[in-house]
């Protein structure tokens, strides 16, 4: 009896055919539904050429780069306190988002002497620099938005009334900072050196707001609140009516020894305290980088109890 052998033919795969959903061509056997395209909500946008690039490779800054031995700093030419804030201030924090060297340096580190010097030149001058720290915020670059945050928290303690001048303009900043806010480092039981360096964006994020509300004056605790960063918010502030009005009569530290500082908003809430308080305590100008640090260590969270 013979057996007739079939010849092998070679099987057809089905072609996928990619389509959105809740279409008709999504039911078909051979659709693969293809999701929704990325929002791309932290990707780091493309910083445009900077006016603080313009100039400095014009030569119209009056600095220069000095070397020592605790490292490279700005040799400036002229005296920092006779320096136009109006013209040269905005520039210097239209810097902040370049990350090439030497404009990082010159940028950054500007900045932060002309805000050490400026006293009460520098509170005219805060309109104008919301839409640089605008666009160094919307660059979404890790290192740019930590620069920007370190920034931000001198700028507020360098001169008085710079908080209260800065609420107006929480909708310029604080919508960047409610994406960025939940982005921290989980090293398990490791070490996460980036809190030593001060370049975790949660932590910053978080001492920033401190230094927000507690020199932001009255109104500054409802508009943190109105931007949708409550959740981070209530992790140190259990509630206006719950906040230990002990815990808040130490002012923040101040890198001007002549600065009066606020309490918290909740606290003056509560009654009692005066909005304003004196200085109680000399801190060296450079202690302006733990600033949010140190005003957290003096504010422990509130027990439950």
């Amino acid at each position: 009896m013979s057996v007739r052998m079939r010849s092998l033919e070679p099987v057809k795969r089905r072609r996928e055919m990619k389509t959105i959903g809740f279409t008709i061509q999504s039911t078909m056997k051979n659709a693969v539904v293809v999701g929704p395209p990325l929002a791309g909500a932290f990707r780091e946008r493309p910083a445009k050429p900077t006016a603080f690039r313009k100039f400095y490779e014009r030569g119209d800054f009056p600095i220069a780069l000095e070397h020592d031995g605790k490292g490279n700093r700005i040799a400036w030419k002229v005296e920092i306190e006779k320096l136009d804030y109006h013209h040269y201030l905005p520039l210097f924090f239209d810097g902040l988002c370049e990350t090439v060297h030497p404009y990082q340096f010159f940028a950054r580190q500007g900045v932060h002497d002309m805000l050490e010097h400026g006293g009460a030149k520098i509170l005219p001058v805060i309109p104008q620099l919301i839409i640089p720290i605008k666009n160094a915020l919307n660059t979404r670059n890790r290192k740019v938005i930590c620069t920007t945050l370190k920034v931000l928290q001198h700028l507020v303690v360098s001169a008085d009334m710079v908080g209260e001048a800065l609420v107006p303009y929480y909708r310029q900043i604080l919508p960047i900072l409610n994406i960025f806010k939940n982005m921290n480092i989980n090293s398990g039981d490791g070490i996460d050196y980036s809190q030593q360096k001060r370049e975790n964006i949660g932590d910053l994020i978080q001492e920033t707001l401190e230094v927000f509300e507690c020199y932001g004056g009255e109104d500054a605790f409802i508009n943190i609140k109105g931007f949708g960063i409550s959740d981070l918010w209530d992790r140190s502030h259990s509630s206006p009516r719950t906040h230990s009005m002990k815990r808040c009569l130490s002012p923040p530290p101040s890198p001007n020894p002549g600065l009066r500082s606020q309490n918290c908003t909740p606290c003056i809430a509560a009654g009692g305290v005066s909005s304003r308080q004196g200085y109680g305590e000399s801190v060296s100008p450079l202690d302006w980088m733990d600033t949010g640090r140190l005003w957290a260590r003096r504010h422990p969270k509130p027990s439950s109890s």
